[in-house]
């Protein structure tokens, strides 16, 4: 039986990428969804049937409405749907702006302020400075960006999350409550 890992979405330009990796922190698949509509991926659950959904916004016209994709267990949408949000503003410095919940307990959003394109790494570490996960997000476009963070297996407790990408390292306390 598989064990399923970590589980990140990250907003770009234009699509959402969902990346799915096992407990030793491998990348299994990684998805895009979206087609260029002002949407963004608020949230990623894994479903009953080992699918996954992703829940978002689209400010589509200025309506607000809500949307929901389907996948299968690969990360498959049939058909794929538009999901996307980089508020593509200029950024006076790269930095991790916020992350919410802080305390949380399924799901945490790291908003990450880029001032250009990217290869970016989420390393969490448990409180004893161990490593227990580690996504690879890819290369993500310079702009606002939100992660979407959603350990697996993990107990209640203080972790560290470090945020690497080219020049830059941040590294931020995430208290973890089931």
């Amino acid at each position: 039986m598989l064990s399923l890992g970590g589980f990140a979405t990250v907003n770009l330009l234009f699509y959402v990428r969902a990346v799915r990796t096992d407990s030793n922190g491998i990348v299994m698949w990684r998805r895009n969804y979206g087609f260029g509509d002002h949407d963004e991926g608020n949230c990623i659950i894994q479903t009953r049937d080992s699918a996954f959904a992703i829940v978002g916004n689209r400010d589509n016209y200025n309506l607000g409405d809500i949307y929901i994709v389907k996948t299968d267990k690969n990360g498959y949408a049939d058909p794929p749907v538009g999901v996307s949000n980089n508020h593509h503003a200029t950024v006076s410095e790269t930095a991790v702006t916020e992350i919410y919940p802080n305390p949380f307990n399924s799901q945490t959003n790291i908003r990450l302020s880029l001032q250009e394109k990217s290869v970016i790494a989420l390393v969490i570490f448990d409180n004893s400075g161990r490593q227990v996960d580690y996504i690879d997000l890819g290369e993500i476009e310079e702009g606002n960006n939100v992660i979407a963070y959603i350990p697996s297996g993990f107990s209640s407790g203080i972790y560290f999350c470090k945020v690497v990408g080219r020049n830059f390292t941040n590294i931020s306390k995430l208290v973890l409550l089931k």
